[in-house]
């Protein structure tokens, strides 16, 4: 094959790629979450720089709930809020047993309705905000997972993934 018609399909080739390269360097993992919106305690909260004031604003207008330097509390438990996006990670000290923590799976039910999966009774328990029960996972709804942390100290997780 003739090398002057080879040179200028590569040309074109590695022009191509290297426009696509610049095109996706300057797309961020901010980029691609800020169009994301959580069911968030049942409020919708769009994942972007101001994810703590949101949930901050939820808390004010929610007499279970209280927030104050990346504390949230669900009635008598207390969560550090944990950003790991695409999601938002709640993390307590308290156990999954514990007493307190009844009122929060009572809470959570009052938002999104009877568990689509209780493991391990009560450690592993699985909601959806979609409203179609027989499809918990339909795009654009969350999951919130409340679960045991799986270490030495123990304590409880809640997940809010898209």
């Amino acid at each position: 094959m003739d090398m002057r018609k080879i040179f200028p399909i590569v040309a074109i080739i590695f022009g191509a790629m290297a426009s696509c390269h610049r095109h996706n360097s300057s797309v961020t993992t901010e980029d691609l979450v800020n169009d994301i919106i959580l069911s968030f305690l049942g409020k919708p909260v769009v994942l972007n720089d101001s994810v703590c004031e949101q949930i901050s604003v939820i808390a004010a207008h929610d007499k279970m709930l209280s927030y104050k330097d990346s504390i949230l509390q669900i009635g008598d438990v207390r969560w550090r809020v944990n950003l790991r996006l695409p999601s938002i990670a709640l993390l307590t000290s308290v156990q999954p047993d514990d007493p307190k923590m009844k009122q929060v799976v009572k809470y959570l039910n009052g938002i999104y309705g009877k568990p689509y999966e209780d493991e391990e009774d009560g450690y592993d328990i699985k909601w959806s905000s979609s409203d179609d029960s027989l499809d918990v996972f339909r795009p654009g709804s969350t999951l919130v997972h409340l679960r045991r942390v799986h270490s030495e100290e123990g304590g409880t997780f809640l997940f809010f993934k898209w």
